[in-house]
């Protein structure tokens, strides 16, 4: 019995690999989700600056968008169709995959001071969204609440925080 515990187990479980390799990105992938509406389409980010779209039966991808900066969070906005990606230009940006791959930005969010690395939907509203940035502090948005961009590199609309939550130490506080 001893020998039999020290051996290890004496049947061995098969290893898998993966079903297939979605592999187009030519830097690190920083986000990947799945597409609300269709469980065989995925969204993935990266550091290469480009948000793909992959239809996963056929594991190919179907769409590119080329952004001026690195892809670090990716969040989907279901109600919106709108996709969320956080940069390493310290905004969001909201992209929309149904309208040409020659329009890239729907929205920009701007306020953060450092890269957006973690974004997520409000589950309470439609319209809502929180990012976290490395300059230490969430801030939640509305995408309901715009101003226009006044010519600034054609981005269309901005936005600016509805809240923002700084880090206890930020503000002086004990840790």
């Amino acid at each position: 019995n001893k020998r039999r515990k020290i051996s290890g187990p004496s049947k061995s479980t098969p290893a898998r690999g993966p079903l297939s390799l979605l592999a187009a990105h030519s830097a690190p992938v920083s986000a990947v989700i799945f597409a609300p509406a269709d469980a065989t389409v995925a969204h993935s980010a990266s550091w290469d600056h480009t948000l793909r779209t992959w239809d996963l039966p056929t594991a190919t991808c179907v769409d590119v968008r080329t952004t001026a900066q690195p892809l670090l969070s990716l969040a989907a906005l279901p109600a919106l169709t709108l996709l969320a990606t956080g940069t390493s230009a310290r905004h969001v940006t909201l992209v929309d995959p149904r309208a040409s791959a020659t329009t890239i930005a729907a929205l920009t969010l701007r306020g953060h001071t450092n890269a957006v690395v973690a974004l997520a939907p409000d589950p309470n509203s439609a319209y809502g969204l929180v990012s976290g940035s490395d300059d230490g502090t969430c801030r939640i948005w509305d995408v309901r609440s715009v101003r226009s961009a006044g010519g600034i590199g054609g981005e269309g609309q901005v936005g600016e925080s509805v809240y923002s939550i700084e880090r206890e130490a930020a503000k002086g506080g004990r840790r």
